[in-house]
């Protein structure tokens, strides 16, 4: 089980929180390390005439030297186009980032949303980034290019040693925007400290004059030295013990019984056609700020009601079975025959008698 700090879930409900996601988040799902990307390509490259380099960034660097720029993206597309994501992976699609940043060049993240009718994600582009919304939509950043692109000379996959250089002069434009407008959490993994993509992400972070200020920032690994305490430490970023699929996991425990998820699911349930259908935009800020963050162990007692805090039961809720079941006696205006409901089963019944009657106003 992994320690999830109780600030950090409460910024992560609000969608507060963004993702910056790495290639160690998907190994359980299939996805290579930078060193493993290199052997794969040297193996399925076969006789280049360039002598094998585990550092992925200058091993490849030297084959598109030498004409190989086309077969590199090839051979990724291939290595990473079928890749499924793990169980506890396809979790992350269930929590309402602000927005996800990753390097990585595979679709396992597109793949978790098309799996889950919670949020919807929106790919944008890292160099023009857009205002985010309190939506259902994830703005979702592919740093170093996607698989899912037509191959392009002129806007390759960001692999090289020479790419990289020139996508740290971009990452600190859109990082600056980024900074200039948000003040808000960030949360890193799927990275090591090793790598140097991020650690020129913490760089471009760092010098920008607001980084002191953004709220919170924390990094997941499995372990981390001394030295690299030390590094965090210099950086302000807070350690959880852990790996991206136990944090993915745990996050979706929780996530299973806080309003806001259970709100935002109602909300993809019922579509516009729907005549349940009541959460538009304005009125879902309305209930999501009359309600308070809700922690059963610390700000309130044990008791249904709770749940309820600061709003009232509507039937999308009734319907869904999140609010506590109670028996009801129906009768029609002026009429003495009652029948026996309870609120699990009255939401049918009220399409049934309007569908038949034609009914415009229900009491």
């Amino acid at each position: 089980m992994i320690d999830i700090p109780e600030a950090l879930l409460h910024r992560i409900f609000n969608k507060k929180c963004i993702l910056f996601l790495g290639a160690g988040a998907t190994l359980e799902s299939g996805g290579l390390l930078g060193a493993d990307l290199a052997k794969y390509l040297y193996n399925q490259l076969g006789n280049t005439g360039v002598k094998f380099n585990s550092d992925l960034p200058r091993f490849t660097y030297n084959l598109v030297k030498k004409g190989f720029r086309k077969e590199i993206e090839q051979s990724i597309r291939d290595r990473l186009k079928d890749l499924t994501p793990n169980k506890k992976f396809e979790k992350i699609s269930l929590i309402p980032w602000k927005a996800i940043y990753t390097t990585n060049y595979d679709d396992l993240v597109e793949k978790s949303y098309k799996n889950q009718r919670y949020y919807e994600y929106t790919l944008e582009d890292p160099l023009h980034p857009k205002a985010f919304v309190n939506d259902s939509n994830i703005p979702l950043y592919k740093i170093n290019g996607d698989i899912n692109t037509p191959y392009s000379e002129d806007n390759p996959l960001k692999i090289t040693l020479e790419d990289l250089k020139f996508s740290k002069k971009s990452s600190k434009k859109y990082i600056n925007r980024l900074m200039e407008d948000f003040n808000d959490t960030f949360i890193f993994i799927g990275y090591s400290f090793s790598d140097k993509i991020i650690t020129d992400i913490l760089e471009t972070f760092s010098d920008n004059a607001r980084w002191e200020s953004i709220k919170e920032k924390y990094i997941i690994l499995p372990e981390i030295s001394e030295d690299l305490k030390t590094d965090l430490e210099i950086y302000k970023i807070k350690y959880i013990k852990g790996t991206a699929d136990d944090f993915f996991e745990e996050m979706y425990t929780i996530a299973e019984s806080n309003y806001r998820i259970k709100l935002q699911q109602l909300k993809i349930l019922f579509s516009p056609e729907s005549p349940l259908y009541t959460f538009d935009p304005r009125t879902m800020n309305y209930i999501t700020e009359c309600f308070e963050f809700y922690n059963p162990t610390t700000n309130y007692p044990v008791d249904p009601r709770s749940f309820y805090r600061g709003g009232n039961p509507n039937w999308g809720i009734i319907k869904n079975n999140f609010d506590v079941c109670r028996e009801l006696d129906v009768t029609k205006l002026g009429g003495k025959d009652v029948k026996k409901l309870n609120t699990e089963s009255l939401v049918d019944f009220i399409i049934e008698l309007s569908a038949k009657h034609q009914m415009k106003k229900l009491l």
